[in-house]
């Protein structure tokens, strides 16, 4: 769906477009009234689409989460404890449930999301998952320099002793 408005925007553009003109620009006080209107009702149609995805994909990934949080905590009455990294996961997903909770209200509402807000919440949920060892999103070949010196450390404190 979220295709389907670009490609009509885009052609809603194009459409305004001069044919012999080098460059696509768009002057939008040349217009005539009704095709800016229907631009900027396109525009803002589309806008609120890419938000409403947005946050559909943050929901997702919320639930992944916690998917994973609830299989790595298992039963704590078992245990007797819950170690102190799994607390604090599970207060960070707690913060993060409770932003995305008002980008729904937001969005249900009517309201404007900021686009830089949810692009921040979907960079931390990203990381989140990655700390936690869910999808990891390998863009070519990198190194933990700290993980290489600490195993590097142990394996001569290993061969000294």
């Amino acid at each position: 769906e979220l295709r389907a408005m670009t490609a009509e925007h885009r052609a809603l553009l194009n459409s305004a477009v001069d044919a012999g003109s080098a460059v696509a620009n768009v002057n939008l006080a040349s217009l005539d009234p009704a095709l800016r209107s229907e631009i900027r009702s396109s525009a803002e149609a589309l806008e609120e689409k890419e938000e409403l995805v947005s946050c559909q994909i943050l929901i997702y990934e919320l639930e992944r989460i916690f998917t994973y949080l609830e299989a790595e905590l298992g039963n704590t009455v078992s245990k007797g404890y819950i170690p102190l990294q799994d607390r604090l996961n599970v207060a960070e997903f707690g913060l993060l449930e409770s932003q995305i909770e008002s980008f729904e209200k937001q969005l249900e509402a009517g309201e404007y999301v900021d686009p830089d807000v949810l692009a921040v919440v979907l960079d931390q949920v990203t990381d989140f998952k990655r700390r936690l060892g869910i999808d990891y999103y390998v863009t070519g070949l990198t190194f933990d320099r700290e993980a290489i010196q600490r195993f590097l450390a142990d394996l001569l404190e290993k061969t000294k002793s």
